[in-house]
């Protein structure tokens, strides 16, 4: 993310989570798969940096989710003006407690040194800061669906 220069430019975002799958994939337990369901999307005006982070957070607090076996799924799709990434992952989905405390800043279920607990909290921010949003779905025992809204460029 060293070319951050934090000026926002026409990034194409596939880009940017290539760029965090290339920094998370060897990180992947040996029976994690990584499926990509990428559609068309036209160029978003952002900072690429920050969001190459924001999927780097979600990539890997999804590996982290899945315990031994299970499939990280991304998905990209442009709808109602917006272009959508999505990071879904079949692991141990979250209770509504921590779903509801999870971008809370050093909130972490991590045990003490392992975790500090901004990851949620600074990707949440960067998507507010470029006019978008991120929402959460998730299932106990059924993994989580991370989405990231960003205008689409005019």
């Amino acid at each position: 993310f060293a070319r951050d220069t934090r000026t926002a430019e026409e990034v194409d975002l596939h880009e940017c989570l290539e760029e965090a799958v290339t920094l998370v994939q060897r990180e992947l337990k040996p029976g994690v798969r990584l499926v990509r369901k990428l559609g068309r999307l036209p160029g978003v005006r952002c900072i690429r940096g920050q969001m190459s982070q924001v999927f780097l957070n979600l990539l890997k607090n999804a590996a982290e989710a899945i315990e031994k076996r299970g499939t990280i799924t991304l998905r990209s799709l442009k709808k109602n003006g917006q272009a959508v990434i999505e990071v879904a992952d079949t692991g141990r989905g979250m209770s509504e407690e921590i779903r509801r405390k999870l971008f809370e800043p050093f909130f972490t279920t991590k045990p003490v040194g392992q975790g500090m607990g901004l990851g949620p909290s600074i990707s949440l921010m960067i998507v507010h800061n470029h006019n978008g949003r991120i929402t959460v779905r998730t299932r106990p025992g059924r993994g989580s669906s991370f989405r990231v809204e960003l205008p689409l460029s005019s």
